[in-house]
């Protein structure tokens, strides 16, 4: 708040979780972490981990909006700077096995380990597009480190944007938006046929 403070510039600070595709195309980034763990991990490798993080994902348009909605809001701009900063992140939170639930409900085939059996059959896979990521996860899996999600209080910022409150939760119908993504793309390879019907959020 250095500039606010000193230079009279009014400053808002937005903390967004992860940001997840478009809820509508379903376009996500192949260089994602998620991206590349799911394609690589579930579709190549054909096995997931039974336990990682709680999904609070917030689609990329839904963010964008949530952004545009607070900044527009009429108490953002005449507010203090303790209340100007903005968590952006989706209401809603599912479990680690809803989602890998979800994956399974819309047809990606993989089988489901104990996270140590996972990170071995990873590090013995050099070729895989999940390889890359291979040190964060041995840091989190094999010292048997619980990962768990920052909390924010997203109350403020659902008041403030009718975006962040319509965000929709990750369910499957949206798991399959992006799946059909990223075989669209040629990202999914394995494990994985394009479903034809999906519902809009």
């Amino acid at each position: 708040m250095f500039v606010y403070n000193n230079l009279d510039v009014p400053v808002d600070i937005y903390r967004f979780g992860q940001i997840s595709g478009d809820s509508e195309t379903g376009v996500w980034n192949t260089n994602e972490m998620i991206s590349i763990m799911i394609c690589g991990g579930g579709g190549e490798l054909g096995v997931l981990p039974e336990n990682y993080q709680r999904i609070n994902w917030i689609p990329v348009n839904y963010g964008a909006a949530s952004v545009s909605d607070i900044a527009m809001d009429a108490t953002t701009r005449t507010a203090p700077p303790s209340e100007r900063v903005h968590h952006i992140l989706s209401p809603y939170t599912i479990s680690w096995s809803q989602l890998l639930e979800h994956l399974k409900l819309s047809g990606l085939q993989f089988k489901v380990v104990p996270s140590k059996d996972w990170l071995r059959m990873l590090l013995s896979s050099p070729n895989n597009p999940a390889y890359i990521l291979a040190g964060f996860f041995e840091k989190i899996f094999a010292e048997g480190k619980k990962f768990e999600l920052v909390k924010y209080r997203t109350v403020k910022s659902v008041r403030q944007s009718t975006a962040l409150k319509s965000c929709p939760s990750t369910d499957r119908e949206l798991v399959q938006r992006y799946l059909n993504y990223w075989s669209e793309v040629g990202f999914l390879k394995h494990g994985y046929i394009y479903a034809v019907s999906v519902k809009g959020h």
